[in-house]
């Protein structure tokens, strides 16, 4: 099992892909090399939102 380490651009392009992931209907998406279900993603980004809830808003509204 690897693990994946949560900076700024790492969070932005999870959110990126998970909204892509998303809108194509895909329950799976690849990030960083490994399987992210789609509803986990979701609840992940909820969870780290605070963390960077700064730089999630601005990231939110150009991905909108």
């Amino acid at each position: 099992m690897s693990e994946i380490s949560f900076d700024k651009p790492t969070f932005d392009r999870l959110v990126i892909e998970h909204k892509y992931a998303v809108e194509k209907g895909r329950s799976s998406f690849i990030f960083d090399g490994q399987e992210m279900v789609t509803d986990y993603a979701k609840y992940l980004i909820q969870f780290l939102e605070p963390k960077f809830k700064k730089d999630y808003e601005q990231n939110k509204r150009t991905v909108n």
